[in-house]
């Protein structure tokens, strides 16, 4: 939920994807919105991706490291949804 994720929602708007919020490991920002959207924890993603029918997630992480990347890409692969990493 920082200025990446920011700037992607911007890009999206008006796109044929519907943004349904962003994920944050900071529990600070977890339960505010950014932009409209509700900013959720990491913990929630299989919750939301079958509640919203989830098809892709955006992942816009500039800063995380290599290792913690492979993390989310390992807690997403078993929900069966389509990933794109956006490059810094």
């Amino acid at each position: 939920a920082g200025s990446a994720g920011r700037q992607l929602l911007q890009a999206l708007t008006g796109s044929e994807m519907k943004v349904v919020g962003f994920l944050d490991d900071d529990p600070r920002l977890q339960g505010r919105t950014m932009l409209g959207k509700l900013i959720y924890s990491p913990d929630r993603i299989e919750e939301l991706v079958q509640r919203y029918a989830l098809t892709h997630i955006l992942l816009a992480l500039p800063s995380a490291s290599r290792r913690r990347r492979n993390e989310i890409l390992e807690l997403i692969r078993p929900l069966k949804v389509k990933v794109q990493t956006l490059p810094a």
